[in-house]
């Protein structure tokens, strides 16, 4: 083998190396941006999932307005009912409002869910002695432009009436 022919293969060898390691170095990437929307979205999941337990024992729904919903649940131990309000009308974030049994909502409220790009409460009556409640959030997922929407329906289980 000749100097010229071991230079050409020196060259050769490390231009594929190079386009391996990029390819490599690509996928790393996309698999660390994936696992962060998964977690992101794992979260948010779990918000959801606290609304819709929530609205399934309210005993009243009111839709105050698209992003907006009260609820009255029973408080365990008590025939009282717990006002709760979640409010999604603020940028970008959910908020969570209660108040004591039989009393009305604190001026705190807790945000529980931020990137959220809209949300939408509505209601329907399925029958005189049930309500149906839509929930449906477009949030920001990280490496995304577009927003995931997660969506949910639940019947309310203890409506008063």
């Amino acid at each position: 083998m000749t100097l010229i022919e071991l230079l050409i293969a020196t060259t050769m060898s490390l231009v594929v190396m190079g386009a391996a390691m990029g390819f490599l170095a690509t996928g790393q990437r996309s698999a660390q941006q994936t696992g962060s929307r998964a977690e992101t979205l794992g979260a948010q999941r779990v918000v959801l999932e606290r609304m819709t337990r929530d609205m399934r024992q309210a005993q009243t729904v009111n839709v105050v307005s698209p992003s907006i919903v009260d609820l009255q649940i029973p408080a365990p131990g008590t025939t009282l009912l717990r006002p709760v309000r979640y409010d999604c009308s603020q940028a970008s974030s959910c908020r969570r409002q209660q108040g004591v049994p039989g009393g009305a909502l604190s001026a705190n409220a807790a945000t529980i869910l931020t990137g959220v790009q809209s949300a939408t409460f509505s209601t329907s009556s399925v029958a005189a002695s049930q309500d149906y409640i839509q929930v449906e959030l477009v949030v920001r997922t990280p490496g995304r432009t577009q927003g995931a929407a997660l969506s949910a329906g639940v019947f309310v289980r203890n409506k008063a009436g």
